[in-house]
């Protein structure tokens, strides 16, 4: 039994060739062929191809194998058959005809070597081993012609031999290989570096740009944008870190605007109140020095008249009246002052109450009468139909109207026309005069 191992140092081979043929009866018959016999006649094996039907003559071995002597009407292994005849017995001579099914010749390192039967010139002790431990010895035979090393590993099982045969490529070859191999290395090594490369930095790339994304929107005032958090490493955490400023400062800003426009409504306020205090001022001196002057003249008027002892009593009692009628109007005025200072205190509170406003501006009117008729005022009251119901301090809303009243008075030519609308507005009531 040899197995060979194939110049490609893949391939095995269980038997040296296997040539079978099937007769007509559908027997397969196995024919036995040596390499001493295929080297005796190479020429009439190489001819024949699978398929082919043949007749075949020789020496039975066991029943389904035959060892060949005839092969197409021509003499094989003359060789063999002077070294070995004693071995066969004429009675199992016979001669098969069919066609061959399976014909292997196996792949062979080089024709020397199919030809050099090494396998049986170890058998014949032809060949010296090189080493020998226990049972198995090795050889080695070099093919001058292809420059093939081959070696032969020799392991003796009673009663069998077995050989395994490698054939081996020499330097230049082996280094033929090796630079193939290199170069296809190469390459690949190459492509998966570059391939890794891309891989890598998308990996790295991508966190960053999202990163610096969100970095650039921060700078804007731009807080909507997260960062997705996808590893615990360094760039993980600096997102982390990125979102929670982001939610730190978005809720700082938003405290900022809030107690800026609180600010800006006090602020707003404080002018509002300061106009008004100027204002208040300025015709609290405008409306203070006519009163003064009323009280004085009136005043001297009456001294006169009492050095003079004169029988004017009713002169002076009308003196009298308009003293006091003109100090109860400095007293009104200090009462506003009061009043102003009350509402800039931060402890002064509203007194609020449900109120309808139409039937608080037709009492005023009706209070107004006097002094509207004496002007020949046209009054037009656009009302609405539906009543005004409001929250607010009545006491307070009633001063605003006198004050309006006040002013139509005071800056209204005589027989102008005043137009006084009261009116809803979605959720507001709206008036004006």
């Amino acid at each position: 039994y040899i197995r060979i191992i194939s110049d490609d140092f893949l391939s095995t081979y269980s038997t040296n060739y296997q040539i079978e043929i099937t007769t007509a009866e559908g027997k397969a018959v196995n024919i036995f062929a040596s390499d001493e016999i295929l080297y005796d006649s190479e020429a009439v094996f190489s001819g024949i191809k699978f398929g082919d039907s043949v007749t075949i003559s020789g020496y039975w071995l066991d029943e389904t194998t035959l060892c060949p002597r005839v092969i197409n009407n021509k003499i094989v292994g003359n060789e063999f058959y002077s070294v070995y005849s004693d071995l066969f017995d004429s009675t199992n001579y016979a001669a098969q005809r069919g066609e061959i099914t399976q014909l292997y010749f196996p792949k062979r390192a080089s024709g020397e070597l199919y030809k050099s039967n090494m396998a049986w010139r170890i058998l014949r002790g032809e060949v010296e081993s090189t080493f020998i431990r226990g049972d198995y010895q090795l050889y080695k035979l070099d093919d001058t012609q292809t420059g093939i090393v081959n070696y032969m590993i020799r392991k003796t099982y009673t009663p069998y031999d077995v050989i395994a045969i490698v054939s081996i490529p020499q330097n230049n070859d082996v280094d033929v290989y090796i630079s193939n191999y290199m170069q296809f290395a190469i390459i690949l090594g190459a492509v998966a570096i570059v391939i890794f490369s891309l891989i890598l930095s998308r990996l790295i790339s991508k966190p960053l740009t999202r990163i610096n994304d969100s970095a650039r929107r921060i700078a804007e005032l731009d807080f909507s944008l997260k960062i997705p958090v996808t590893s615990k490493d360094e760039l993980g955490l600096l997102a982390t870190y990125l979102n929670t400023l982001a939610v730190e400062l978005e809720s700082t800003l938003t405290d900022l605007n809030t107690a800026n426009n609180e600010l800006k409504v006090k602020l707003w306020h404080q002018k509002e109140l300061e106009d008004m205090r100027k204002q208040f001022i300025a015709d609290v001196s405008h409306e203070v020095k006519t009163p003064l002057g009323i009280i004085q003249g009136y005043a001297e008027r009456v001294v006169m008249q009492l050095i003079e002892a004169k029988d004017n009593k009713d002169y002076v009692i009308d003196c009298a009246s308009i003293i006091i009628e003109e100090a109860k109007k400095m007293n009104s005025l200090i009462n506003n002052m009061n009043e102003l200072s009350r509402l800039e205190s931060p402890a002064y509170q509203l007194i609020k109450t449900h109120f309808e406003l139409r039937e608080l501006v037709i009492d005023m009117l009706e209070a107004f009468d006097v002094f509207l008729d004496e002007k020949n005022y046209t009054i037009n009251r656009d009302f609405d139909e539906l009543k005004c119901y409001i929250l607010g301090d009545q006491a307070k809303i009633e001063q605003v109207i006198v004050n309006f009243l006040s002013n139509v008075i005071r800056y209204t030519p005589t027989d102008g026309i005043v137009n006084i609308t009261i009116a809803h507005r979605k959720s507001k009531i709206y008036f004006s005069i």
